[in-house]
């Protein structure tokens, strides 16, 4: 059981980095709109 342990723990990476990517798109978008 030990890959889905791995297997979970890399798909909340993958989350997080996207999560990540969607909090720094929406910053550089509000940059353009603003600047």
């Amino acid at each position: 059981m030990i890959y889905v342990h791995i297997w979970k723990k890399s798909l909340e990476e993958i989350d997080a980095s996207i999560d990540k990517m969607d909090r720094e798109f929406k910053e550089f978008s509000n940059e353009i709109w603003t600047g």
